[in-house]
């Protein structure tokens, strides 16, 4: 935690809510008591939501701190057939835990959407309780594939990037996840463990959707 004094003036933000500024009223054992003053609206919830094979207990925080840092709507953990089924029984996965990890992300990304997350024990189980395919785009990270992110990741709207495990997904496993709307891409050559591939996918989607991504009428790129 940073150290602040009484008087001190902060960056601040209510959870869904606007940023703002915050004046240190009084220090109270572990925490303080401030007054918030807001500054500007509420921001609109985030498009892009994550679905990620639930990795190695001992990165997970990690993980889920980083892809909360990009804003994001959802996040759902989900099983495959490469991943360890005690990953689930870890007290990593209780919710307080998971709570403190989201906020840390969001005061790093310097935003107040709080994503909302969930923990699904079965892979086919979280593809049946989907809606029918058309009210967001879904893509995944398919090793192999001869498709970039650009090539299937729309201009606009509502996004859920799926992330398998460190060994991959079956081909079983891509079979299902087309068969329920989604089109996989390569993150690249090189092969990566799943927090650098988490990483990698969200700020390739932050490029091609943030400013910037559409050069401007009569702009040069400067090589």
């Amino acid at each position: 935690m940073l150290k602040v004094e009484a008087g001190q003036r902060v960056r601040a933000g209510l959870l869904g809510g606007p940023l703002g500024a915050g004046w240190i009223v009084a220090l109270e054992g572990e925490g303080v008591r401030l007054r918030f003053e807001a500054e500007g609206e509420a921001p609109a919830p985030p498009e892009l939501s994550l679905v990620l094979a639930l990795p190695r207990p001992k990165v997970l925080s990690r993980v889920l701190q980083a892809a909360a840092s990009f804003g994001l709507r959802r996040i759902d953990l989900v099983n495959a057939w490469k991943v360890e089924k005690s990953y689930f029984d870890s007290p990593r996965l209780a919710p307080a835990r998971l709570r403190e990890d989201l906020i840390a992300g969001c005061e790093q990304g310097a935003h107040t959407w709080l994503p909302e997350l969930a923990v699904h024990r079965r892979f086919l189980g979280y593809l049946e309780g989907l809606p029918p395919p058309g009210g967001e785009a879904r893509v995944f990270a398919q090793i192999g594939s001869a498709r970039s992110l650009g090539a299937v990741l729309p201009a606009a709207g509502a996004v859920s990037l799926l992330v398998g495990p460190e060994g991959g997904l079956l081909a079983s496993e891509e079979e299902s996840l087309h068969e329920a709307g989604f089109r996989g891409f390569a993150l690249g050559t090189p092969v990566l463990a799943v927090p650098v591939a988490v990483a990698v996918a969200l700020g390739q989607v932050a490029l091609l959707r943030g400013p910037g991504s559409v050069p401007e009428p009569g702009s040069r790129a400067i090589l």
